[in-house]
């Protein structure tokens, strides 16, 4: 199944449509689509930013305003940026932090036992139109830039408690392994050996960071990097994709099996 996070909130689509941000999933082999969730009580997610599955199955996602902030939602948020957890075997929804300023990319560790998060807050909403014709998006769009503010990699500790279908994990001892060197972290993925490989946002490039947050490595584009993604039968080529371009980097840093992504949890 491929997941999807759906960001815009459109009341303008052809034919009278209307679109809400959400959860949706789709069957590649039989191209069935389904809405999972389009809202936390009757009220509509600001726009789901990115999107992870736990080690139960449990659909874990981070919620930010960036759509209308990026002028493709035609309303303001409603509830305050967070991180959710959706629980399909019963339907719930559940807030699990409200501490990030921008809550973006997500990723559990391959035991299960670490969930990242990334906090892009260094670009947050402006009332007054930043960008427009001649740069990164051709019409003018609500984004102000500021490097004071959040640009960091934070991690958790992931636990269980409950038994039978109230077993469910809980984050705990929330740290700071890591501060971007330039623009905010975005997409961010976990390697087959553990490594994070975080995507730069607006700015040019990739940072690979060790269990803990240490930087090994980092892989300069001449474009934005909001998201990245492994392919190839050895899982070693990596795709680096943004606003202006895409970079392919053949890469001896494997990508994981996502048949069998998690080696061993703390759950089991």
């Amino acid at each position: 199944m491929v997941y999807w996070a759906i960001h815009g909130n459109n009341a303008s689509l052809p034919n009278g449509l209307h679109q809400r941000p959400g959860i949706a999933r789709f069957n590649p082999r039989t191209f069935k689509a389904e809405w999972l969730l389009n809202s936390y009580n009757g009220f509509s997610f600001a726009g789901p930013n990115d999107i992870t599955i736990g080690p139960d199955g449990d659909i874990w996602f981070t919620d930010t305003d960036y759509g209308y902030v990026l002028g493709v939602s035609e309303s303001p948020k409603q509830l305050q940026l967070a991180t959710y957890r959706f629980r399909p075997s019963t339907g719930e929804v559940q807030i699990m932090d409200t501490s990030l300023q921008y809550p973006n990319g997500i990723a559990f560790s391959r035991d299960g036992r670490t969930l990242y998060i990334g906090d892009s807050g260094l670009e947050h909403y402006s009332p007054i139109p930043t960008r427009g014709p001649n740069d990164f998006y051709n019409y003018p769009i609500n984004i102000e830039f500021n490097s004071t503010e959040a640009r960091n990699v934070v991690a958790w500790d992931v636990t269980w408690v409950g038994q039978g279908l109230s077993r469910r994990a809980i984050i705990t001892r929330k740290r700071t392994i890591w501060q971007s060197l330039e623009g905010a972290p975005d997409g961010l993925k976990v390697a087959a050996n553990g490594f994070l490989v975080v995507a730069a946002g607006l700015s040019p490039g990739v940072d690979i960071l060790d269990e803990v947050g240490s930087q090994v490595a980092r892989i300069q584009t001449n474009h934005a990097v909001e998201n990245i993604q492994w392919s190839g039968r050895d899982l070693k080529t990596l795709w680096l994709v943004g606003i202006g371009g895409i970079t392919k980097v053949q890469f001896d840093l494997a990508g994981p099996d996502l048949r069998n992504y998690y080696v061993s949890s703390q759950r089991d």
